[in-house]
């Protein structure tokens, strides 16, 4: 089963930068997907029952935004294509 990027999992992967960017032995963190996919994409399931307003309004990806806040390098390593939609 693929991760699909859900409110949770934008929290979860938030925190854990968080926490290596405060770690000094920490010099660039490094995010990688295994041989079949980096990310499923959005959890459309979690979206699945709400309407146009819920989603705008919940801004589930806003958490990303905070990614910037980040100090140290990310790298975001994939090993096949890179797509994207929405």
């Amino acid at each position: 089963m693929l991760n699909a990027i859900s409110t949770k999992l934008s929290q979860e992967v938030l925190a854990a930068l968080r926490e290596f960017d405060q770690a000094d032995a920490i010099g660039a963190i490094v995010i990688i997907g295994n041989a079949r996919a980096f990310a499923a994409g959005a959890d459309i399931e979690e979206m699945a029952e709400k309407t146009f307003n819920d989603l705008y309004s919940a801004d589930n990806f806003a958490e990303w935004d905070k990614v910037r806040t980040i100090s140290k390098p990310i790298v975001a390593a994939i090993g096949e294509y890179a797509l994207g939609g929405g």
